[in-house]
């Protein structure tokens, strides 16, 4: 309903092709009208005669779509459709530069994964801009993009990190999501306080084992011999076979401090900056903390009962005392 009052308020014709952003309810349009459009309105509703940086939001959004209807077919590569709407939507925009905005860039999600994938590459998105500015200097300044811990490595080319890209290309880099990252096999919220209240902590303490020895087990340079060999990065299986004698939270403090930590930071340190290397290198450090975490709730959890048997004890034994003497 949005949709159809904004087409209608802006006089634009029902052919205009709209891509509607699966699972966020945005729609995404690369139409001249319809971008000119979307300008006068932001300066409405801000009360500004112009804008200072305008996004361009997901445009990716047409290439995803038209994969979803027929994944098979012989249609252009995704960075060919991401484009072909890009100089469109480009176009526009430069059009809008002095009398609406200042300047311009994207922002998208799929920056910091499938960028290349997409054309939505820093060296590419400039070069669309160069073309929709027609000789002149274009007003392309900015890209947006998830920054944290698990996507800020993106699939680019020569494994080299989105930040760095940006800045190569004398780009601003805007940040989101610190906290979340959107992973193939769903969310990951990185700003929830994990808890331990009224589960099984026995079960909590497999589940990390299980999940940090199977990242040991699919660890990329495992036939590369100039690599650090697959045992440095074991961890997991050594205090899963070593659980009893890590018996107090002292102990666990102690082998992080002196053992684990300094040791695990030394390997990860002589492993390649490229994409499938920072990918394992996040999980396997978020695993660890993760196990690392786990360990010290149960020792916790252990100490209380001791220290709870320990006062049961006492207080049986000043009990009896006051009855000895009473009698």
């Amino acid at each position: 309903a949005h949709l159809q009052s904004f087409m209608e308020l802006h006089s634009l014709p029902r052919s205009i092709p709209i891509t509607r952003v699966e699972g966020s309810g945005y729609v995404y349009c690369s139409h001249g009208d319809f971008i000119r459009a979307q300008v006068r309105e932001t300066k409405y509703r801000l009360g500004v005669e112009r804008i200072d940086l305008a996004l361009l939001h997901a445009p990716e959004a047409p290439a995803v779509a038209a994969q979803r209807r027929a994944p098979d077919s012989s249609q252009p590569s995704p960075a060919q459709e991401v484009q072909r709407h890009l100089l469109e939507a480009f176009q526009a925009l430069e059009g809008e530069v002095g009398s609406g905005i200042s300047f311009y860039g994207v922002s998208s999600d799929v920056l910091a994964r499938d960028a290349s994938r997409y054309g939505l590459d820093p060296h590419s998105l400039l070069s669309v801009a160069a073309t929709a500015a027609d000789g002149h200097d274009h007003h392309f300044v900015a890209i947006e993009a998830p920054v944290n811990l698990q996507e800020m490595h993106g699939s680019l080319e020569h494994g080299t990190m989105l930040p760095h890209l940006a800045a190569a290309e004398d780009l601003l880099l805007l940040g989101t999501h610190p906290l979340r990252a959107k992973l193939p096999d769903g969310a990951l919220c990185l700003d929830v306080m994990t808890s331990h209240e009224g589960k099984d902590l026995k079960q909590l303490v497999k589940e990390a084992f299980d999940h940090c020895i199977f990242i040991e087990q699919n660890y990329p340079g495992i036939d590369d011999r100039l690599l650090p060999d697959q045992s440095e990065f074991a961890w997991g299986q050594i205090l899963s076979q070593n659980q009893e004698q890590v018996s107090s939270l002292s102990t666990l403090r102690f082998i992080l401090s002196e053992q684990i930590l300094p040791a695990l930071d030394e390997c990860l340190s002589r492993l390649p900056p490229r994409p499938p290397f920072l990918a394992w290198t996040t999980k396997y450090r978020v695993a660890t903390e993760r196990l690392f975490e786990r360990l010290r709730w149960v020792l916790e959890q252990r100490d209380l009962e001791r220290m709870a048997a320990i006062d049961a004890a006492l207080g049986a034994v000043r009990g009896d005392g006051v009855s000895g003497e009473a009698r």
